[in-house]
Formats: structure tokens, C-alpha cells, sequence
């Protein structure tokens, strides 16, 4: 198997710190840092379950990344950044010819007053990346309520009325996930249904582990 972990532990609790867990390495409680902004207590009890871990490059405080754990037959991602990075190797491949050119593809660029996730400049095709964590069957995104989403959202609208090509991708991290469906009754689902009507391209993806890779797959 292709390894995408450096060390494997149980996970003890989430700290104070919402960037911060206890992991049991060798029997030793051991700090981790957590990729996400939202504590994952919030989707998924991870007390005693075996989780997978990654070297940071340069570190500090804590040396390891929670990187994943083991959900049925399978892996289900805990970093959202893995997410990103995913989708832009997505982008490198033949399945994703739909978007049209992909020579240069720009990361976290500055477009007017709008930062992307990726950007190609030929084509002035903007892309937003949004992973979210849910086991239901059918996954409701978003799950919380940010004010950050909304601001873009308001950007995005700007961009669209300059001719920008502009898609929002929804990943789920669960690599089960096959229903998801947009929670419309919040400010934001709202105004992403809206948008959609006028031009945003909404995708509805999922990633799972296969032979060796991470993977996209649309839901």
C-alpha cells in the first residue's frame, strides 16, 4: 500500500486548544495538530479508535499532523488541506477535462480582492474548495455556520459579473459519501443557490483511498 501516514496511534481526546489532540504513540500521550477550524467531537467520537499521523516538515510544538482514521473498509481523511492538495493532483489528471486548459494552474491567488484556492489564468476559471466531515446518509453542507463563507460568497458574485468562470467544490471526507445536498435554510445555502442560478458551478465530490491514491469521486 501506498503510504500516505508516517505513524499510527489511538487517539486519546480533543485538547482546549481546537488545533491540538492527545494521541497515544508507543503508549506515550503524545500532542497532534488538527487541520481544521471546527472541533471534530462536533461529527465523530474518535475516543480509542486508531488514528493515522504525518512528520511535519519543521517542527515546533508538536511533531505530527491527524491525518486520518480507519472507517470501515476504508479511510476516512480528518485534514482538510489533504483535500486541497488532492484536488489540485484531480486537476493534473484527464478526468478533470471538463474544466477546460489546465496548463498553469495558480495556487491560493489573489483574483481582484478574492483569494483562490487555484487559479488558471487562460481560461480565468476560479475554484473554491470546501471539505467537510459527515457520516449521515445523506450529508447537509454546510454543517456550520461561517461568516468567512459568506464574505467569499459575496466575492464570488462580484467575479461572476466580470466574466469570471467560477466553480465551488464541496468535498466530503467520507469516502462513503454518495447523497449531499445544500442546507437552504442557512444565509449561506441560501445565497449558493442563488449564485448557482446565475453562473457558480457547484460540484459534489467525495474522497476515498483506492489501490494505493487518494481519489476523487463526484457524489
Amino acid at each position: 500500500m501506498n503510504k500516505f501516514y508516517d505513524c499510527i496511534g489511538i487517539f486519546v481526546r480533543e485538547s482546549k486548544n481546537r488545533f491540538l489532540c492527545i494521541v497515544r504513540i508507543d503508549e506515550i500521550e503524545t500532542e497532534v495538530y488538527v487541520q481544521s477550524s471546527c472541533r471534530l467531537e462536533n461529527f465523530i467520537d474518535l475516543r480509542g479508535k486508531k488514528v493515522y499521523l504525518k512528520k511535519i516538515d519543521k517542527p515546533k510544538r508538536v511533531k505530527y499532523t491527524l491525518i486520518a482514521f480507519r472507517f470501515k473498509r476504508n479511510f476516512s481523511l480528518l485534514s482538510p488541506k489533504m483535500a486541497n492538495d488532492i484536488f489540485y493532483r484531480y486537476l493534473l489528471t484527464k478526468r478533470s477535462a471538463h474544466y477546460g486548459l489546465r496548463k498553469k494552474i495558480l495556487k491560493e491567488y489573489q483574483v481582484e480582492e478574492y483569494k483562490s484556492d487555484f487559479y488558471i489564468p487562460i481560461t480565468k476559471t476560479i475554484f473554491e474548495i470546501k471539505a467537510f466531515l459527515s457520516f449521515d446518509s445523506t450529508a447537509i453542507f454546510p454543517t456550520v455556520y461561517s461568516e468567512r463563507a459568506l464574505i467569499q460568497l459575496n466575492s464570488i458574485e462580484r467575479l461572476l459579473k466580470k466574466n469570471y468562470k467560477c466553480y465551488y467544490i464541496v468535498i466530503s471526507l467520507n469516502p462513503f459519501q454518495k447523497h449531499l445536498r445544500i442546507n437552504t435554510e442557512t444565509k449561506f445555502g441560501s445565497k449558493l443557490l442563488e449564485l448557482k442560478k446565475t453562473g457558480l458551478i457547484v460540484e459534489f465530490k467525495y474522497v476515498k483511498f483506492n489501490k494505493g491514491f487518494w481519489t476523487l469521486y463526484n457524489c
